[in-house]
């Protein structure tokens, strides 16, 4: 799961499909990432509701390591699916938009928004599972 600084929507998303399909392997980072970094508060809060916890997150930078050890790469908009390719041409067959199945849906930056909007994005990770 790809985003901007993997504070938010990829750390989300990681730690989502972690709790309801342990059986995959979920890794998040950023195009832009905050390295270190835990995840947001706002972030926290909402999946503490959900009994996922966030508090051991640390955002981290996407790297060739990353690309060339997975085999499916999402992202939350598609300028990171351009961003990703460009970067890592040999990405191209398996970097793809998070909502390329449902009418090509993006993930808007939740941190620029209230946290309602926050909640809007989690029913898309569950018709992305």
């Amino acid at each position: 799961m790809v985003c901007i600084v993997n504070i938010c929507r990829g750390s989300i998303a990681e730690f989502y499909l972690k709790h309801f399909q342990p059986e995959l392997n979920a890794f998040s980072s950023g195009i832009g990432a905050l390295v270190g970094k835990p995840a947001d508060s706002s972030s926290v809060k909402i999946t503490h509701g959900m009994n996922i916890d966030l508090d051991n997150h640390s955002a981290q930078q996407i790297n060739p390591v990353f690309v060339s050890n997975v085999g499916l790469i999402l992202t939350m908009e598609q300028r990171h699916v351009e961003a990703i390719q460009n970067k890592f041409p040999e990405s191209r067959s398996k970097v793809h938009l998070i909502g390329k199945w449902n009418d090509k849906l993006e993930t808007p930056d939740p941190r620029k928004f209230f946290l309602t909007l926050l909640k809007r994005f989690l029913p898309r990770l569950h018709l992305a599972r």
